[in-house]
């Protein structure tokens, strides 16, 4: 919701989410090199985290020439793809909406030295209603409620360390009671001018994969959902 209503400004472009950013370093031995394009060019297109993007073709023609051995230039090259395919103006700003940024704020902050990070807090009984009745769990209010906690403490611990001065807390709720007061802060951390409008959320299209999801995306936001958990 948060990522369709920051890719409708004029200056960004929202992504898919990207958890194979993350997901190929384990297949990495040591730091990130030239020397690791091409082992991590094929852990990408074979992950299914990726699909989501669109970018088959691209991939299967990719080669380690095309990047300078960089972690933040290999995973900048997809999103300068995925503009190209998905939109035809310029943008200064790239949003990524994967959930577990959060977890590994430490490592995305540093490579990516320009970045600034949202830690978004959801009360704690809507997170676990919105999962229940998912397919890949947690599946007890139990499990949630321990979920929950472990990603919120990712989020505080950035938030307290050096990097704390890039990290803004949102709160769901407000979001969804006052959208164009949270959208005008979280412009301002940005550093950006604030457009009216953004509230409306017409900034990313859902991958069809997860559209039965995310069907509210694109919503007007709703205050009622705040506490459908009830």
């Amino acid at each position: 919701m948060l990522a369709s209503m920051l890719g409708s400004h004029t200056a960004m472009l929202a992504v898919p989410e990207s958890q194979f950013k993350v997901n190929f370093l384990h297949g990495v031995e040591g730091e990130f090199s030239i020397d690791s394009v091409s082992q991590a060019l094929s852990m990408v297109r074979s992950d299914l985290t990726f699909k989501s993007w669109g970018l088959d073709s691209v991939i299967s023609q990719a080669s380690a020439k095309d990047f300078d051995g960089s972690y933040h230039q290999f995973v900048e090259y997809f999103v300068a793809q995925y503009a190209a395919q998905n939109v035809e103006s310029k943008f200064d700003y790239w949003v990524d909406h994967t959930p577990s940024n959060i977890d590994h704020a430490h490592f995305l902050l540093t490579q990516f030295p320009d970045s600034k990070m949202l830690h978004i807090v959801r009360d704690g009984r809507a997170i676990a209603a919105s999962v229940l009745p998912l397919d890949w769990g947690p599946f007890t209010v139990k499990r949630a409620a321990d979920v929950w906690r472990l990603h919120l403490a990712s989020g505080l611990a950035a938030q307290l360390s050096s990097f704390g001065d890039r990290v803004l807390m949102v709160r769901y709720e407000g979001i969804v009671r006052e959208p164009s007061r949270v959208l005008k802060e979280i412009s301002d951390f940005i550093g950006v001018r604030y457009e009216e409008g953004m509230e409306l959320g017409k900034g990313f299209a859902v991958p069809g994969a997860s559209k039965h999801q995310h069907s509210l995306v694109s919503s007007i936001p709703n205050p009622e959902r705040i506490d459908a958990w009830r």
